[in-house]
């Protein structure tokens, strides 16, 4: 089960540092969403850390760790909602790819669960549960307000 869980988390990586020589990274999830029929991979991450950087690094699991970086320009996402940078990208040909899938029905405390991916508000925690049940309930998605049109960036 974590296997299968890991499959849809990428690991986003930022330079803070100006020096090649002086690397210092921050590394934040990224969680795969959906999968295009070109084989991308549509991620989602908490849109705080990419305003800072013109440029991050992504990384596909794969069957020994993670896969070689792609580098990606921040200036070109699918839209940023609700808090989250919304992007597209293709793994290497051994580069694991499996969407998410978001519990969509109405859950109970104490209901069971399988393995699901919760957001919370303002950032996403990728964790798998097995075998447990529901604690609490959070309301809040990365959905775009009623009436409100999609931000989509050139």
């Amino acid at each position: 089960m974590e296997q299968e869980v890991r499959k849809s988390i990428v690991r986003i990586s930022f330079d803070w540092k100006p020096k090649p020589e002086d690397k210092r990274f921050m590394v934040i999830a990224g969680i795969i969403l959906s999968i295009e029929d070109d084989g991308s991979a549509v991620i989602a991450a908490n849109s705080k850390f990419f305003g800072m950087k013109k440029r991050f690094v992504v990384n596909f699991p794969n069957a020994t760790g993670y896969e070689q970086e792609q580098e990606l320009d921040v200036r070109k996402p699918i839209k940023s909602a609700g808090g989250f940078y919304i992007f597209a990208a293709k793994p290497s040909e051994n580069g694991y790819i499996k969407a998410v899938r978001f519990e969509t029905q109405s859950v109970q405390v104490g209901d069971p669960v399988h393995s699901f991916v919760f957001p919370r508000e303002g950032y996403i925690t990728p964790t798998g549960y097995c075998r447990g049940s529901v604690i609490t309930i959070v309301s809040k998605g990365i959905e775009e307000p009623a009436g409100a049109e999609p931000q989509v960036e050139e």
